[in-house]
């Protein structure tokens, strides 16, 4: 098992621009630099990457990755594999610890339900870019660039949409994505991912998009979510915090997303203490 302060290293080292310059032919415009995605055939170039937040993403397929998760998708790794041939290359030591059965057991355990909560962002934004007015409502209000760049998403009425999915009904109760009679906890509302500072989505909020109470619906705490333990815009701000020392900290996730917008990256919000 890799350590935690290895993972924040190899983030915090690696440099995507060189990463993917090597298999991808990059312009530069502005604060950032656009080339043709490597994951799927496009003629016009709509993959982005990010050198304040250490990002990248497709505007044409969806696709957004930290400097970790590219090399796992480009090369075919597994995540441990990933960070060795990262640390290999920054001259990183990756230590890797004897995992005991109990923790292997509690680690499969929550990449299930990361990959149950993935499965479900990728539904809801499916279904954004299905609905018009979605995507009016989000676009106008956030505009969209950011929007696209964040994968915002919308949650669908009807009560039943995520048995779509066949997703272990149990994960989605213990996720607070359904209740106990197994109606869907999110409709008619626009998503947006509560990631970890890796970039995996750990849950949702979801606005209404008219006079709904109440405006903002979050997700319940679970095995990948403590709210007191998350902050609102972590995966964007981590990079840049490190890099220019400063964080602003902001009252709730609307004004960290109007910051973000603006390209104010380093800037989260607390997701409650209670």
């Amino acid at each position: 098992m890799i350590g935690q302060h290895i993972i924040d290293q190899i983030l915090h080292h690696a440099d995507i621009v060189d990463i993917v310059s090597e298999s991808v032919q990059l312009n530069r415009e502005s604060s950032r630099y656009r080339g043709l995605c490597p994951f799927h055939d496009e003629k016009t170039p709509s993959f982005v990457v990010y050198p304040l937040t250490n990002t990248c993403k497709c505007y044409g397929c969806g696709r957004r990755h930290t400097v970790i998760s590219y090399i796992m998708e480009k090369e075919r790794m597994s995540f441990p594999e990933a960070v060795r041939c990262l640390g290999k290359r920054y001259g990183i030591v990756v230590d890797e610890k004897d995992e005991s059965p109990e923790g292997r057991e509690k680690r499969m355990e929550k990449e299930a339900y990361l990959g149950c909560l993935q499965s479900v962002a990728e539904f809801y934004r499916r279904h954004f870019l299905q609905s018009k007015e979605a995507q009016e409502y989000a676009y106008g209000r956030w505009g969209k660039d950011y929007c696209d760049r964040i994968n915002i998403g919308y949650a669908p009425g009807g009560g039943h949409e995520l048995q779509q999915l066949n997703l272990n009904e149990e994960k989605l109760k213990g996720l607070g994505l359904i209740n106990k009679g197994g109606y869907d906890m999110f409709q008619y509302r626009i998503t947006i991912n509560i990631c970890n500072r890796y970039g995996q989505v750990n849950g949702f909020t979801a606005r209404a998009m008219g006079d709904e109470k109440p405006k903002y619906l979050n997700s319940t705490e679970s095995l990948v979510y403590h709210k007191r333990e998350s902050l609102f815009g972590i995966e964007t701000a981590w990079n840049p915090i490190i890099k220019t020392s400063k964080a602003y900290l902001v009252e709730g996730g609307p004004d960290c997303m109007r910051l973000h917008s603006i390209e104010v990256y380093n800037t989260v919000a607390c997701l409650g203490s209670e």
